[in-house]
């Protein structure tokens, strides 16, 4: 059985091996990117989401690749790396950061465990979310899918329009299947995300300027397909 250091090195390595391939490739930044987001995020799926590994480690692993990234998207070094990661509607590229998605891979985990159908899993992770549940300056996966829930619950009962079109315009579903409710506390967890980048970016002096005009500029569109020109 593999020691948890012995886990970390081969991530590790996985990774370095697959940024090594796509710098070594003809490709241009654009498309770097676009792998790094499509292939090298999907290839660390598996690992994040079946061991427990610390949070700092996936720190790690972001801060090893963020110059790589900046490189490739052309902007410079000491650029915030904000400008990565924060969604399209933001001003950013829209693209994961590494740690962000150990972070989704494992509440994905723990919601499959917090739903199973298996008494004595449900038993284990009720355990483990009340150990966790006592740790204040550590991330945990328990915690995070803990107010994940509360709110997408607060969602489910008390339904809200996001557009101008009126009240009871949309189609609310307030019994989602255990599938649907991932969706949710995954879209949930990617808006606590958004907001932890945009309060970044506001602690930044120069940086943050963009925060003046973002609400009366319309951004530009940074989808792939017109970054690639393809109609």
């Amino acid at each position: 059985m593999l020691s948890e250091k012995d886990i970390k090195d081969k991530i590790s390595a996985l990774l370095a091996n697959d940024i090594a391939i796509i710098e070594s490739s003809k490709l241009n930044g654009l498309m770097k990117l676009w792998l790094y987001q499509f292939y090298i995020l999907s290839h660390l799926s598996w690992p994040f989401l079946i061991n427990d590994l610390d949070n700092s480690f996936a720190l790690d692993l972001q801060r090893s690749v963020n110059q790589k990234l900046k490189s490739w998207a052309g902007i410079g070094r000491s650029v915030d790396n904000g400008v990565l990661f924060r969604p399209k509607h933001k001003f950013g590229l829209g693209i994961t950061p590494i740690s962000y998605h150990y972070q989704r891979m494992q509440m994905t985990k723990c919601e499959l465990l917090r739903t199973s159908k298996d008494p004595t899993i449900i038993k284990l992770y009720k355990t483990r979310e009340t150990l966790n549940a006592k740790l204040t300056r550590t991330w945990k996966a328990t915690k995070a899918l803990t107010v994940a829930n509360a709110e997408v619950d607060l969602n489910l009962n008390f339904p809200s329009q996001q557009n101008t079109q009126g009240l009871g315009f949309g189609i609310f579903n307030p019994n989602p299947t255990c599938s649907e409710r991932r969706k949710l506390i995954s879209a949930k967890s990617a808006t606590f995300h958004e907001e932890s980048l945009i309060a970044h970016s506001t602690s930044l002096k120069q940086q943050s300027v963009w925060l003046q005009w973002a609400d009366c500029t319309d951004p530009f569109d940074f989808s792939w397909k017109i970054l690639f020109g393809v109609e």
